[in-house]
């Protein structure tokens, strides 16, 4: 029996810097934050610095990381696509290949995105010709990130969706189901424009969607009801959501007419989880060759194959995942089988169940381990901040996001 170290997949879930939102929770509390709330926030400038430690935080990471980091994905909501093409810029800074990139992606995105976001969230596209957050270059001299470039994962967006208030809403009433209405989001075209370094390629979905994590409904344009795939409603199925096609397109990319509710919320984040998990068996299958008999079996947890044969020495990869407070949550939550997070419990129950709940601050680190070989998921950190604020020195300016 081989010694090798069990292969593994870790994936990296790093919550977006503060919001202008989140800002107005923090000063002002909840009524404050429906009452003035914009429909796709940008950073505050808190939260632009956040972003740019923690990018400079995980290069570091990466220099030494048990595994190494091969993907960096990122929600398609404007504060996660900024904080990612700041982490990425940040990490390119501290190469030593681009000086002035830490400095030039603070004003360049910061004037981009507060001048031009909210006229292209409702997936116009956007017009404005800034140079952005700019990309690895080629050729001599060419910037080099520490980080892999971030790409679009489309169905990691918060729980809720992409929704403002309608026209017509009364924000000084509770708000409820009523209040909201669902926008597009950001275009393929103002992704490109106002964030460049966001590596967009041919195809917009991230490749760790086995199909047996498909959800059972087809996409339904105004999220009135969910159907099974045999459907004949639309023809359009999707994996995670009834409310995204899982592409990002000139349309956009939340396609719903209203708000998603919490049951649907934790059900998709949920798949997620199941697709990491499929992903780490399907990684490691193609660590074992073409060819090669792909029932994983326990004895793939140390390093043999069925065959006898021995997997490669590198056991396994990392991804990094740039979302949100509550997606974060569920994911947690399900990775440690609260049993109120599985797709039969939020499916019959509704909402996100009582009990056990995850707070993480604004560019907050959480790790989680998919081992294939015996199915274990195992939890290395929860709301790491040490890339944000030294909390032992009592630098605590740059903690948002979650009761201190």
């Amino acid at each position: 029996m081989s010694s090798l170290p069990p292969f593994y997949l870790r994936v990296i879930l790093v919550r977006h810097g503060q919001s202008a939102n989140n800002a107005l929770v923090e000063s002002g509390g909840w009524p404050a934050y429906y009452k003035n709330r914009t429909a796709d926030a940008p950073l505050t400038d808190i939260g632009r610095e956040q972003a740019k430690r923690v990018g400079i935080f995980l290069s570091k990471m990466a220099k030494e990381s048990p595994v190494p980091i091969k993907r960096f994905y990122t929600s398609c909501m404007t504060r996660a696509l900024e904080t990612s093409s700041l982490m990425y810029e940040a990490s390119t800074s501290l190469n030593g290949r681009n000086s002035s990139s830490n400095n030039d992606v603070q004003g360049d995105v910061q004037g981009d995105v507060q001048g031009t976001v909210q006229g292209d969230v409702q997936g116009a596209g956007a017009s404005t010709d800034g140079a952005g957050a700019g990309a690895s270059t080629d050729g001599a001299g060419a910037a080099i990130s520490l980080l892999p470039r971030p790409s679009v994962f489309v169905d990691a967006f918060e729980i809720g969706g992409l929704f403002d208030k309608r026209p017509d809403a009364d924000m000084d009433r509770e708000p409820d189901s009523n209040t909201w209405i669902g926008i597009s989001g950001l275009s393929r075209e103002g992704v490109t424009t106002l964030f460049p370094a966001i590596d967009l390629g041919d195809e917009s979905r991230p490749p760790i969607l086995p199909s047996s994590t498909r959800a059972t409904t087809t996409f339904i344009p105004d999220g009135s009801s969910s159907s099974s795939s045999s459907n004949n409603q639309s023809s359009t199925t999707t994996m995670f959501s009834p409310y995204t096609t899982g592409v990002l397109s000139k349309q956009g990319w939340y396609m719903s007419k209203r708000k998603e509710d919490e049951s649907e919320g934790a059900a998709r984040t949920i798949r997620i989880v199941e697709a990491f998990k499929a992903l780490a068996v399907s990684l490691l299958v193609n660590e074992r060759g073409e060819g090669a008999d792909k029932e994983v079996k326990k004895p793939l947890g140390v390093g043999v194959t069925p065959d006898g044969s021995q997997v490669k020495k590198h056991d396994g990869e990392a991804i990094i995942l740039v979302c949100h407070g509550d997606f974060i949550n569920v994911f947690l939550r399900a990775c440690v089988s609260d049993p109120s997070m599985t797709l039969e419990a939020v499916e019959s129950k509704g909402g996100r169940g009582e009990g056990l709940q995850f707070a993480v601050n604004n560019c907050s680190c959480s790790i989680v381990d998919f081992l294939p070989g015996d199915s274990t998921v195992r939890v290395i950190r929860i709301n790491d901040v040490r890339g944000v604020a030294d909390v032992e020195l009592e630098v605590k300016e740059l903690l948002t996001g979650a009761p201190r």
